[in-house]
């Protein structure tokens, strides 16, 4: 999933959605587009990950806040045509036994290649998140929409999303 890349464009990043939306392909429930995120979504975005300037258009989101259950869920993405905020799982062995999250702001002019990575492979047999990688280093979990297993529909749309960055 990942190749080189000159930076993240948010130009570039728009076509891909629209691209995606017109592909027709399934489309998750816990993936969110511009149209869809509402000033409520937007204000539980920036208490969850951090605030985002008014100037900064919110172009995908992972994860609708609301559907989590006591926070388990809430690891995810918010890409805007500024920057890449997340909040996201570490990525080791016993991630699986913390409710620990970190919270990343990361420029999109420093983002050369983004992709979905591997399962995690936490201690245990629940469902964690997959790897987040970012200019070929993994920068934690995320998780793949809000239930118990991932979310197959979510993961194909991000991966189109992001192959089509690196074309």
């Amino acid at each position: 999933n990942q190749r080189n890349n000159k930076n993240m464009d948010p130009t570039k990043l728009k076509k891909a959605i629209d691209t995606l939306k017109a592909s027709g392909v399934a489309h998750s429930d816990s993936l969110y587009f511009t149209e869809e995120i509402d000033s409520k979504l937007r204000e539980a975005i920036e208490k969850w990950y951090a605030p985002i300037p008014q100037n900064e258009e919110i172009l995908l989101f992972t994860n609708k806040i609301g559907k989590s259950f006591f926070g388990y869920f809430r690891t995810g993405i918010c890409i805007t045509n500024a920057a890449l905020y997340c909040r996201l799982q570490a990525d080791t062995f016993l991630s699986s036994l913390t409710l620990n999250r970190s919270r990343k702001i990361i420029p999109l002019t420093e983002i050369n290649t983004i992709s979905i990575g591997e399962l995690d492979h936490c201690y245990g047999t629940s469902y964690e998140g997959h790897q987040l990688i970012i200019n070929g280093k993994v920068v934690g979990l995320i998780r793949m929409g809000t239930s118990i297993e991932y979310d197959e529909d979510m993961i194909n749309e991000l991966t189109e999303i992001f192959d089509a960055l690196n074309k």
